[in-house]
């Protein structure tokens, strides 16, 4: 149980970001920034080490978070929107750092259909079933 712990916090850290992020609403010109490209990297690498949490710990999908802002069922959703933005940014660099966090939602989604939901569709199918499964609305693109 002591194990699970941090993977648990990390991601509910994700979780509050995300929804921080969605509520801060940066427009398309702030996400084509270096500090726009610097956010879009840092969430890839938190996605990653979701998925990879979710790889050694698998009975971590069973624990539920409690509000919204701190759920990652609820929040995964909302991730799309930024890499959306970034992969349509007219900075290489930015452009660069949201495909690296669209391919690591894709990925996250790819193990969460594997081992849980099988809904056999994309990423944002696979998150609204992972929101729905978990008891949560979903914050979609």
């Amino acid at each position: 149980m002591l194990e699970i712990c941090p993977a648990l916090t990390r991601r509910r850290v994700l979780a509050v970001r995300l929804a921080l992020l969605r509520d801060a609403a940066p427009a398309i010109r702030q996400i084509d920034s270096t500090a726009g490209a610097l956010l879009l990297d840092s969430l890839s690498t938190e996605v990653v080490r979701i998925r990879i949490d979710f790889t050694q710990y698998a009975e971590a999908y069973y624990f539920h978070d409690g509000e919204n802002h701190s759920s990652l069922a609820a929040m995964i959703g909302f991730a799309a929107v930024p890499a959306e933005r970034g992969e349509a940014a007219g900075r290489p660099e930015v452009r660069l750092a949201g495909a690296l966090l669209a391919g690591a939602l894709k990925g996250r989604a790819d193990i969460l259909d594997q081992r849980f939901l099988r809904t056999g569709g994309p990423p944002t199918e696979v998150f609204a079933a992972y929101a729905a499964d978990h008891g949560r609305d979903g914050v979609q693109p």
